[in-house]
């Protein structure tokens, strides 16, 4: 019986990218939500969408990035590309899930 050696991978696990990016966008709305001050106390259960919305598409965009690391360590043009995919995964991704989750607050 031979004994398999798994890779190592300097970047972690999939788990690990999503999550790190989901509790960085949820820091990130907890300070939005902080600085704006327009949070009712009244009405704390409508922020639950907001801390699901959010910290998923940060996870999901998180995962995105993390994917394209090959992409991303490639030459030319492909290089280019991964880039491209993995900042405009946070570029569409965040701005779409902030209107859907803060839109329930008003």
């Amino acid at each position: 019986m031979s004994q398999q050696t798994l890779s190592s991978d300097p970047f972690g696990s999939s788990k690990k990218a999503f999550f790190q990016s989901a509790g960085i966008s949820a820091v990130f709305l907890a300070l939005i939500l902080t600085i704006g001050g327009e949070v009712k106390t009244d009405k704390f259960y409508l922020l639950i969408l907001p801390f699901i919305f959010i910290p998923m598409a940060g996870g999901i965009a998180g995962l995105i990035f993390r994917n394209t690391m090959e992409l991303r360590d490639a030459d030319g043009l492909k290089k280019v590309l991964g880039w491209a995919i993995g900042i405009l995964a946070y570029l569409i991704l965040m701005p779409i899930a902030l209107i859907l989750g803060l839109g329930f607050l008003n």
